[in-house]
């Protein structure tokens, strides 16, 4: 069966259910982009962030 005249063919109820799905799919993929996006950075700001308060020695001297 064509898409066409499947669509077509679809109550109304049926029609939304579809849209909610799709609608809901495009979010999911969005979201999942934008952590494969901002994952590894908040990653390595973590990383650093502990390197250098483990590994970096504050100055003792306070400059005046």
């Amino acid at each position: 069966m064509e898409p066409v005249k499947l669509w077509q063919n679809l109550s109304e109820e049926n029609k939304s259910l579809v849209k909610g799905i799709l609608i809901a799919a495009l979010g999911l993929y969005v979201l999942l982009q934008l952590a494969t996006l901002f994952l590894p950075l908040a990653i390595a700001a973590g990383i650093g962030y502990w390197a250098y308060k483990t590994f970096v020695d504050k100055n003792p001297k306070v400059l005046k």
